[in-house]
């Protein structure tokens, strides 16, 4: 028990860093961007004070330290602050592409493990031919390419090729 106990805790240690870690560099390149949250929010030519009004009301006075805190606080109680664009709470946003989202990630495994596990026994069986070598790669491939890639990738192909397959096309009213 003992051993699982060092372990876990040097995964969590491990994790908590990580975390860490991401929201600096996250943070750091947010402020690094030229311009402000001020200079959004208020478009091309903002009047010096009202800028000066906005980076107080939002601290962006603070020192980046404080500003971080903040940030990191506000997140752990759920403030994600609000969307430039929408003008709505980031995390009403979250939550309204929350279901897609998590439809998207089952329907990724789904079709992860009905391609992966036929593909990884038909590898194992027919050893040292085209086929293992053709799973490994596979494999290989899937895990090494980022989902953004093959989803593009993906896109593109479905979009170009018809792939014999036959698609409704909405008819052009005039």
């Amino acid at each position: 028990m003992t051993a699982f106990l060092v372990f876990a805790s040097r995964r969590l240690a491990g994790a908590i860093l990580t975390l860490f870690l991401a929201s600096v560099t996250v943070f750091g390149s947010i402020h690094s961007l030229p311009g402000s949250y001020a200079d959004v929010f208020l478009g091309a030519h903002p009047t010096a004070q009202v800028k000066a009004r906005i980076e107080e009301t939002f601290g962006l006075d603070r020192p980046l330290p404080i500003q971080y805190a903040k940030w990191i606080a506000a997140a752990a109680r759920g403030d994600f602050g609000v969307s430039l664009v929408t003008q709505k709470p980031v995390a009403q946003e979250f939550a309204l592409r929350l279901p897609v989202t998590a439809e998207l990630a089952v329907m990724a495994t789904a079709i992860a493990i009905l391609a992966g596990i036929p593909l990884g026994i038909w590898g194992g069986i027919e050893r040292r031919r085209f086929v293992s070598r053709f799973s490994r790669l596979c494999g290989s491939l899937a895990i090494s390419v980022p989902d953004f890639v093959i989803g593009s990738l993906l896109i593109y192909v479905f979009s170009h090729y018809r792939l014999g397959l036959t698609v409704a096309r909405p008819q052009a009213t005039l």
